[in-house]
């Protein structure tokens, strides 16, 4: 997940199950930053963007997450924590499909672990258990911070990467058993991105 820039106070602007937390870690180390994860997320809790304006701005050298709920998709917000950063990144995945699916098997499984299992051990085997209207509910929202992202590219364009191009290939070992496997509608994530994709 590391890329070949020097970062040094670098805003990614993401979506949730982008592999953004390996993209912090990676990077972050590569290029000895502070990694300030999700800034604005505390257990579900959403923080004042006032507050986390003030910590990046106390921060020397650091690496940072967000996703456009978090901010409310308010360009003001965003541009509150642009402000102290060096670099903005955006990251994004493919497979809007596999992205939704995930998010949704996260969200029902409350599972948040972010360590990849040791090749040694077998997977996982979860089981999932909703109906459409859970998966309707949650797909939504990968999908709006998807269409907020699109207009922050236009807005204040920089470097996209996608997931897929930039995976280490060391995926969560997880196997999902889904008692109702849901419809996940067509997303052109391609069309968003393509023009500005590094």
């Amino acid at each position: 997940m590391q890329i070949d820039e020097q970062l040094t106070k670098c805003l990614v602007i993401t979506n949730y199950r982008t592999g953004s937390t390996s993209f912090c870690i990676e990077n972050g180390r590569k290029n000895n930053l502070v990694n300030l994860f999700e800034i604005l997320n505390d257990k579900d809790t959403y923080q004042n963007v006032d507050e986390a304006s003030k910590v990046l701005e106390h921060t020397d050298n650091f690496i940072v997450k967000v996703m456009p709920d978090q901010f409310a998709y308010d360009y003001a917000n965003l541009e509150q924590l642009m402000k102290h950063s060096d670099q903005i990144i955006y990251l994004y995945r493919k497979d809007f499909t596999a992205q939704c699916l995930s998010w949704i098997a996260m969200q029902h499984l409350q599972d948040w672990n972010v360590k990849p299992q040791e090749e040694s051990q077998s997977a996982v085997n979860h089981i999932v258990d909703i109906d459409q209207a859970f998966a309707d509910k949650h797909s939504k929202l990968i999908r709006d911070n998807n269409d907020f992202i699109k207009e922050c590219i236009k807005r204040y364009p920089a470097p996209v990467y996608a997931y897929e191009d930039i995976n280490n290939g060391k995926p969560y070992k997880r196997v999902y058993d889904w008692k109702y496997m849901p419809f996940i509608k067509d997303y052109n994530t391609k069309e968003i991105y393509n023009e500005t994709i590094v």
